[in-house]
């Protein structure tokens, strides 16, 4: 049996069952549509269908105002790159520790394009250092390019630079050893 019952001006239905017991399927399906179409009738808390009254004009737009634009840059990631370059010239093998992102940028491409055709040229400093073993020398890893080979004026080898360090340090200042080969590099990036 299917009721109305009115309560504070809101219309609900209600299907009981005659005995009064608990609700068939049938029963709560109708509470579930009467519940659907309570949410989407339009009706104000006091006021039943027949009060309802029609806008005899529709609503004027209102002109909200619209903020500015701000463009807001998104964040670079820095990504810091390093790179242990060896190389070997006429046997003998040296490495160096590069910074310079163009360097390590230059020295990956043409290991991968097997053109192997440039030299490094650096500022030679005094020191032994871990990566450069067995010498008593490095190459600057900030003062560091890589350059064609007929561009190199200060050509020799390593054992050669050993020999005569104060020579090349003090007077030369440079090493780019033509027919230098790339040989392999281990990249680290942060």
């Amino acid at each position: 049996m299917i009721k109305e019952i009115r309560d504070t001006g809101k219309w609900a239905w209600m299907a009981l069952n005659p005995k009064g017991g608990t609700l068939s399927k049938v029963g709560r399906l109708v509470i579930l549509l009467a519940v659907i179409a309570l949410y989407f009738l339009p009706m104000g808390c006091d006021s039943t269908p027949a009060e309802q009254s029609v806008p005899t004009q529709p609503p004027q737009p209102t002109a909200i105002p619209m903020a500015t634009p701000v463009t807001i840059p998104t964040p670079t990631p820095v990504v810091a790159c390093t790179m242990l370059a060896t190389f070997d010239v006429q046997g003998e093998r040296f490495t160096v520790f590069v910074t310079n992102p163009e360097v390590i940028a230059e020295l990956t491409d043409d290991w991968t394009e097997g053109m192997n055709n440039k030299l490094p040229s650096g500022k030679l400093l005094r020191g032994a250092k871990d990566y450069n073993q067995p010498w008593n020398w490095y190459i600057d890893s900030e003062d560091i390019e890589m350059i064609y080979p007929e561009q190199g004026a200060c050509n020799t080898t390593p054992s050669q630079i050993e020999a005569n360090l104060d020579y090349y340090v003090d007077s030369i200042g440079r090493f780019c050893p033509s027919g230098a080969k790339f040989l392999f590099a281990y990249t680290t990036c942060e």
